[in-house]
């Protein structure tokens, strides 16, 4: 009788433990899924923002190093020449970087100023964000990118610009493109209140000394990081109505190709210093129904 309990007993444990241990390999940060299962439960979910400022955990490290750069790739992109509309008004390779073609793959360089690096959970935010909602069949990947020496207070769009041309690495080519972000110190000329921008169709900053300035007691570093880079990304996507006119009316008149939804991560005020202030539960680094609604339809050619 013994033996034909064990029989049984040891199978039962063995598939109830094993799948404990997947689910729980598959969860991420915040409750939801990591890797693909996040992209999956992100694109099939209505709404998200709401509440994520409570839990500001942390990344897990293995989110990262999922995309190490092939040295094969490396190769190609140096010798790639830039895309026609790299260097574009912002939102005009939404298409390049939501579908699967023409580039099926998805580098994304981060470059640093010495002493303004990411944080982990901003910088994995970057491949969050683009895995839960980019459709490149052949993989998103790291590619290192550069430790900038030259530090500045204070720097104007072109200034800016110098400096992403002079470290900037990989362009689009082939079956490649490239999302490039720089964190920088000081702050930007046209916006003093500004924690990032987008450069053009390709590039984003962001201004570590102003994210470190918005955080509070309450409301972490990390996570106003990871919301401004999921912002400004969505920028790069076209969001809101930047090159598209949305069905649903989610963009607010007093700030253009931004949410009126706070609980959305394209609200205007996720990229204001005094964000903290303004969102008193924090910055969502989430889109809302309506934003996930655009994208799709932008994915499909519909806007």
């Amino acid at each position: 009788m013994k033996q034909t309990l064990k029989t049984i007993l040891i199978p039962l444990l063995i598939i109830f433990f094993g799948f404990f241990y997947l689910s729980s390999v598959g969860r991420g940060v915040d409750g939801q899924f990591g890797g693909e299962l996040l992209a999956n439960f992100l694109q099939k979910s209505s709404s998200f923002g709401a509440g994520n400022a409570d839990d500001d955990q942390a990344v897990s490290h293995d989110t990262f190093n999922n995309y190490l750069l092939d040295e094969d790739v490396v190769g190609d992109l140096l010798e790639s020449s830039r895309h026609e509309n790299e260097l574009g008004p912002v939102g005009s390779m939404n298409y390049e970087f939501l579908q699967a073609s023409p580039f099926s793959k998805l580098v994304i360089e981060i470059d640093y100023v010495v002493g303004s690096e990411p944080t982990e959970e901003g910088r994995n935010q970057a491949f969050l964000t683009n895995n839960a909602f980019v459709d490149k069949p052949d993989g998103i990947i790291h590619s290192g990118g550069n430790s900038i020496q030259e530090k500045s207070e204070i720097r104007n769009y072109n200034e800016i610009m110098e400096l992403v041309e002079k470290n900037r690495n990989h362009y689009a080519g082939d079956d490649v493109v490239v999302l490039y972000i720089i964190f920088l110190d000081g702050e930007f000329f046209e916006s003093r209140s500004a924690l990032g921008t987008a450069l053009n169709a390709s590039s984003i900053a962001i201004f570590k000394d102003k994210v470190k300035q918005a955080a509070t007691s309450e409301i972490s570093e990390s996570l106003i990081e990871r919301s401004i880079v999921a912002h400004q990304i969505g920028h790069l996507w076209g969001l809101v109505n930047i090159n598209y006119q949305s069905d649903i009316d989610h963009e607010d008149p007093g700030a253009p190709n931004h949410s009126k939804n706070p609980y959305s991560v394209m609200h205007w005020a996720v990229e204001h210093v005094d964000v903290a202030k303004l969102l008193w539960r924090g910055p969502s680094y989430q889109f809302d129904s309506a934003d996930i609604d655009d994208i799709r339809k932008i994915k499909l050619g519909e806007y």
